[in-house]
């Protein structure tokens, strides 16, 4: 058993990793002053995987304390069963596996946010040294201790200068180096493995972890309890790993060991910036600012000298944007432990665009390091060009880029323009350039799709794309409605016609030049889809329906979407003419969102019911708007409110075009007539809300009905009978409970008295010449 014990002093805020471009080495740079960077390798691995087995060998030469990196292993049941460490916690191992999307193995992830083939012992180094250059300004500590017997404690301490929020405390139980000579004999599928090291036993408290909130310089302490197993995979040294996790960007910001040796570290020198600690990027308004220093400190044991210490506006920052520095030196010296501080500020002006403050220096062995602290975009910029090429350039795009005001497209990469997303408020249009060899992986398919719902329209153009979405099945290829045509055109010349009469490719004819990817011609899955348009065929196609680019007009956006480099044409003016009217295009189609709320009536009448289970009848809520709308609340009201109930109990928002069904259930608890109203009602402006009225009627069924067809009651004005009893009968009224409400006596076979006030009723009619005999019908009055 396991036990869980908080003694808590913060409380904090997320921290967001950076990307720091070093001129001559691939090194990322952070703070002085702040605690070593413990960096974490997490490896999926199996007693079943033959490449595991140069993995392992990989990481007992990476994985180094006095280096500063630490290695974790979970074992997976793939690719054959019966891992004797999956077998022994497969809930724990299943949990992390399916944390990352492990899809084979070996895998492994360096510090959790960065994937690393295992067996590159150059790739996880880099990436170690790329976070040990960044350490956030946090320490950890573990201890620990026998308890009695086989049961352990473990005490994690940890103390942050910064906000902590919202992140992960994982702690990892693991054996230090486990030996199981007879596993190549009892193991189906063993790789030949019988050593097996630093592999997890168990997770405290569980899979899940533990909530982390902190407050800057305070610290906070967990404690764990757990029981040591029994058997050989428990007999060699065990010690624990604990690791703060953000549970959003998968980035693990510091670790921390059992292992009582102090922690290693590859660098020497460090950066940061505070306050945020990682550079900032930020959309801003006119005149908006962006204030930060930059400290840089001297993490070896050595003295060094800093030169060459520059700080500039990149080219691409609009001119009349203005930078501040304070305190900075092109040339100063730093004793080991020592920092110096350079103050950055970066104001916008009512000129859009992006802007960046560029810091490079260098060391005196000459390696030269380079950051971007600050990026700034204008906040009202409406369209965005998207980078996804190994060039990262704008191309035949320079057009676009070059424009001026909110219609100039800012150009940015993939990762930049995903991860910020949220900032860029204005956003209508955006071009996705993946020039020759640049791809669509599905996390950008449904990234773009996404933005499409919600209104955006785009372009997306590259050589390699059709062959790419069609093979890996992108979900942006089916929404365009093409398919691959079968064949492709390599080292060769062709050309592409415009569709007569077309909006974008009238009067076009490109000729197009090979390219370092082949052209993937394509076609139209369903040519009865009037939403997708050809404006491209190859001119070569006998049957005119090969083409090489199509427009798709949708519910909410416009896309256009180009299967070439459009540097493959070779008329410049025409290469210019395709993409200005494909901007045109997408810029002239305003996106006005509508949700709408209609429901398939407004009464639902259960009529009369012998059980208190009642009924049941659908109401269906559909949305004939173009975006999804949003539902606050569905309640029923009313004086017999709880004779009526609807499923699904929740719902809190229904897609464009979509509609939901309500099942509302009559089960009243007591007899009569019922009546309530049931309301849904929109937080979105413009929305009424939708009333239902509900009614109906429980009649008990002891109430025995004994009226015969010869005997006729009907309820108008008044209470009308008409029998067979020409010597007359007795005429009792009574409700429910059986209390009398009225008696009449008639004098012949028909009879009419005056209905009593709204309620069920018992008629109860006794002949006068046969009193053995009693009637009864039950009436209901409405007023």
């Amino acid at each position: 058993m396991i036990f869980l014990e908080f003694l808590t002093i913060g409380a904090a805020m997320s921290i967001y990793k950076f990307f720091i471009l070093l001129l001559l080495c691939p090194i990322l740079l952070h703070s002085q002053g702040s605690p070593k960077r413990l960096v974490l390798i997490e490896e999926f691995t199996s007693a079943t995987c033959k490449p595991c087995v140069d993995a392992d060998k990989v990481l007992k030469v990476v994985a180094k304390l006095d280096s500063g990196i630490i290695a974790l292993k979970y074992h997976l049941n793939i690719p054959s069963p019966g891992d004797p460490f999956y077998k022994a916690n497969p809930t724990h191992n299943d949990a992390r596996g399916s944390l990352y999307a492990v899809p084979a193995l070996p895998a492994s992830r360096v510090n959790g946010y960065r994937s690393v083939d295992p067996r590159d012992s150059l790739g996880m180094w880099n990436a170690a040294r790329l976070d040990q250059q960044m350490p956030y300004p946090i320490s950890m500590t573990i201890k620990q201790e026998v308890v009695s017997g086989n049961d352990m404690k473990v005490t994690v301490d940890v103390k942050s200068d910064i906000e902590l929020k919202d992140y992960i405390l994982h702690t990892a139980v693991y054996t230090e180096l486990v030996k199981l000579p007879n596993i190549v004999n009892t193991l189906t599928g063993s790789n030949g493995q019988t050593e097996f090291a630093s592999s997890m036993m168990t997770m405290l408290p569980n899979e899940q972890g533990s909530a982390w909130n902190q407050l800057p310089n305070e610290q906070k302490t967990a404690s764990f309890t757990y029981s040591k197993g029994s058997g050989e995979l428990w007999n060699t040294d065990v010690n624990v790993i604990a690791f703060l996790q953000n549970p959003r960007t998968m980035e693990i910001i510091q670790a921390a060991t059992s292992v009582s040796n102090n922690p290693g570290t590859m660098i020497s020198t460090t950066l940061s910036f505070p306050p945020s600690i990682a550079p900032v990027f930020e959309a801003l308004p006119p005149q908006g600012a962006i204030s930060l220093k930059a400290v840089i400190g001297n993490a070896s044991s050595a003295a060094i000298t800093y030169k060459d210490v520059a700080v500039i506006k990149s080219a691409r920052t609009p001119g009349d944007w203005k930078l501040t520095i304070t305190g900075n030196q092109s040339t100063f010296t730093l004793n080991p432990g020592e920092k110096k501080e350079i103050g950055i500020e970066l104001q916008r002006s009512a000129e859009t665009g992006i802007g960046e403050v560029l810091l490079s220096f260098s060391d005196a062995s000459g390696k030269q390091y380079s950051a971007i602290p600050i990026t700034i975009v204008s906040k009202e910029s409406q369209a965005f060009l998207i980078m996804d090429n190994v060039s990262g350039n704008v191309g035949p795009f320079a057009d676009a880029v070059a424009s001026s005001g909110v219609k100039k497209y800012i150009a940015m990469n993939a990762t930049e323009f995903m991860q910020n997303i949220e900032k860029f408020t204005a956003l209508k249009r955006f071009i996705w350039h993946c020039a020759d060899s640049g791809r669509i992986v599905k996390a950008e398919s449904d990234f773009m799709l996404s933005l499409a719902d919600k209104g955006v329209s785009f372009l997306v153009a590259g050589q390699f794309i059709t062959n790419n979405m069609f093979f890996d099945k992108t979900p942006l290829f089916d929404t365009l409605g093409l398919t691959y045509a079968g064949y492709t055109i390599r080292n060769a010349q062709y050309s592409l016609n415009g569709v007569q009469g077309d909006t974008i490719t009238n009067g076009l004819s490109l000729a197009c030049a090979p390219r370092s990817y082949a052209f993937y011609p394509l076609k139209i899955k369903d040519k009865s889809n009037m939403s997708i348009t050809p404006i491209l065929r190859l001119a070569t196609s006998t049957t005119g329906d090969t083409i090489g680019g199509v427009r798709v007009q949708r519910l909410t956006n416009r896309i256009v979407y180009l299967g070439l480099h459009p540097f493959a044409i070779t008329d410049s003016a025409q290469r210019r003419t395709l993409i200005d009217r494909s901007l045109a295009w997408l810029e002239n189609f305003t996106f006005v969102p509508k949700p709408a709320l209609t429901a398939s009536t407004s009464m639902l009448d259960f009529g009369t019911v012998a059980s208190s289970t009642g009924n049941s009848k659908v109401c269906t809520l559909s949305n004939p708007g173009n975006v999804e709308t949003l539902i606050s609340s569905i309640a029923i009201s009313g004086t017999d409110a709880t004779s009526f109930s609807f499923q699904p109990a929740t719902l809190s928002k229904i897609p464009a075009g979509g509609s939901v069904n309500l099942t509302i259930g009559f089960s009243p608890s007591d007899a009569g007539m019922k009546n309530a109203e049931l309301r849904i009602i929109s937080s979105q402006q413009g929305i009424e809300p939708i009333t239902v009225q509900l009614k109906g009627t429980y009649v008990p069924s002891s109430i025995n009905e004994e009226v015969e067809s010869k005997i006729n009651v009907r309820v108008d004005d008044r209470i009308n009978i008409v029998t067979p009893f020409e010597s007359g009968y007795k005429v009792s009224i009574r409700d429910l409970s059986g209390r009398l409400h009225a008696s009449y006596r008639a004098t012949c076979s028909e009879y009419s008295f005056e209905k009593p006030i709204s309620g069920i009723y018992v008629l109860e009619i006794v002949p006068t010449a046969i009193q053995t005999e009693v009637y009864h019908y039950v009436f209901v009055v409405q007023q």
